[in-house]
């Protein structure tokens, strides 16, 4: 008797990518594992190998890089940018994202936010032009 495969096995590289679709959502490996019908244990040491980073960082990564796109272009306060990442605290929330990037999600909003109040010609230093291409 032959036995029959799901139509579409999922893969390391659908699981990459749904991460990225989805940075909001704290996948945890346990979850991820079940997903792809794999224990956790070789997830992790296939994730690792293939990333060089564990999966748990890795998800952290993805939702920390749209922390500092939300803060930098909305104006949504810090705690609502919070739980809409998934994170449970605000206080948790700032501890991981000041240890990424060294600042608080408020000095990250105010040293990166396009919404500051400078002219138009100051809102890029000028060694920064010759970076600019047409």
């Amino acid at each position: 008797m032959l036995r029959t495969r799901p139509q579409r096995q999922h893969n390391l590289r659908d699981l990459i990518n749904d991460i990225a679709r989805n940075p909001a959502r704290a996948l945890s490996l346990t979850e991820a594992a079940r997903k792809l019908h794999w224990s956790p244990g070789h997830l992790s040491k296939l994730f690792k190998s293939v990333t060089g980073d564990t999966f748990v960082s890795y998800v952290m990564s993805r939702r920390l890089e749209r922390a500092e796109l939300m803060l930098a272009s909305t104006q949504m306060p810090v705690g609502e940018i919070a739980t809409t990442l998934d994170f449970s605290q605000v206080n948790y929330f700032s501890r991981v994202f000041r240890s990424r990037t060294g600042m608080s999600p408020s000095e990250y909003r105010r040293q990166y936010s396009s919404f500051d109040r400078r002219p138009l010609h100051e809102a890029i230093p000028t060694g920064h032009f010759s970076r600019l291409r047409a």
